[in-house]
């Protein structure tokens, strides 16, 4: 009884498998035929370009369209200042970046705090390349936290700590 259950269930998963296999290749070789097209037409207007304008570069338009440029995708969907402010606003305390990171994460995918999240070094630049402008515009400030002495010292970000600017009042 068992053996004829299984043998159908295997039955399904290798048709599946053909259906998905017929269908990406056709799909790939529908892409083959578009990028021939593209190639051609590609060659075409640069030659054309060439007579035209025989000093334009065209290596500023290939840099532009680079693929691994385009298909790059960004770490954060929400503007990062946005998500910075919004981590401070929280509890705006000394934070190092792996916290602010952490908190802007949940923020920027609407996260609750239970969930678990995965910190990626994008994400730890991202976030750090925020936090430099925003210093140097006197939003945020930012101080040395301690460590020990046997911890290396591995550059600004993993020796700082940051919050909000105190507003000083005047009196």
């Amino acid at each position: 009884m068992s053996e004829t259950y299984l043998v159908s269930q295997m039955v399904k998963l290798i048709e599946q498998c053909y259906k998905e296999n017929a269908i990406v290749s056709y799909k790939l070789k529908e892409l083959a035929e578009r990028e021939k097209i593209l190639n051609a037409q590609i060659s075409s207007f640069t030659t054309s370009l060439g007579y035209i304008d025989p000093d334009f570069d065209m290596r500023m338009i290939k840099k532009d369209y680079d693929t691994a440029k385009l298909l790059r995708q960004k770490p954060f969907n929400k503007n990062l200042s946005y998500l910075i402010s919004q981590v401070f606003k929280q509890n705006n305390y000394w934070r190092n970046l792996y916290s602010i990171t952490l908190d802007a994460i949940k923020i920027d995918r609407e996260l609750l705090s239970t969930s678990r999240i995965e910190i990626t070094m994008p994400h730890q630049c991202a976030i750090g390349n925020a936090l430099r402008k925003l210093y140097k515009q006197g939003i945020i400030e930012r101080q040395e936290k301690y460590l020990h002495c046997k911890i290396k010292k591995r550059g600004m970000f993993d020796t700082s700590e940051w919050r909000l600017k105190q507003i000083e009042k005047e009196g």
